[in-house]
């Protein structure tokens, strides 16, 4: 073996495809969301990179909207994204001011995960494998159809 040079978004690609096959064949959520975060994370620059605004931005500028006519007053970004990002901070690092335990639906926090990354990832025309399955057991278990 040698070192060779790789495309980042492909590896994020690969990265997401086997999170995918994580959550929804092995359910195994942590894994799904530590594989999906890093992906979500590097779609999102380059579409930074290229002038695009990301899943976790929109997300935000749509909740700022509802949060400063709602509550009278502007939502930081920073805790919303700290938020968003919770789950995939808290299974990448041990925080001493949090303990070693925490509480989450791992189940819950790997969908949002794979929303996201997914949506970046289609936002730079990347085909994922199984983004129909996915589509498909979120229409079933978070919508209802």
């Amino acid at each position: 073996m040698g070192e060779q040079t790789y495309y980042r978004l492909d590896l994020a690609k690969e990265q997401l495809d086997i999170a995918l096959d994580l959550f929804l064949d092995q359910k195994k959520f942590s894994a799904a969301i530590t594989l999906a975060g890093a992906s979500e994370e590097i779609f999102g620059r380059a579409l930074k990179l290229k002038g695009i605004t990301p899943a976790v931005e929109k997300s935000y500028e749509a909740m700022a909207r509802f949060h400063d006519e709602l509550m009278g007053e502007k939502l930081d970004r920073t805790q919303y994204i700290d938020k968003e990002n919770f789950a995939r901070n808290a299974l990448k690092h041990l925080q001493n001011d949090r303990g070693p335990t925490i509480e989450i639906d791992l189940e819950e926090a790997a969908c949002w995960m794979l929303v996201r990354a997914l949506q970046n990832g289609k936002l730079l025309e990347i085909v994922f494998e199984r983004d129909r399955d996915f589509d498909n057991w979120f229409y079933e278990n978070i919508i209802g159809v």
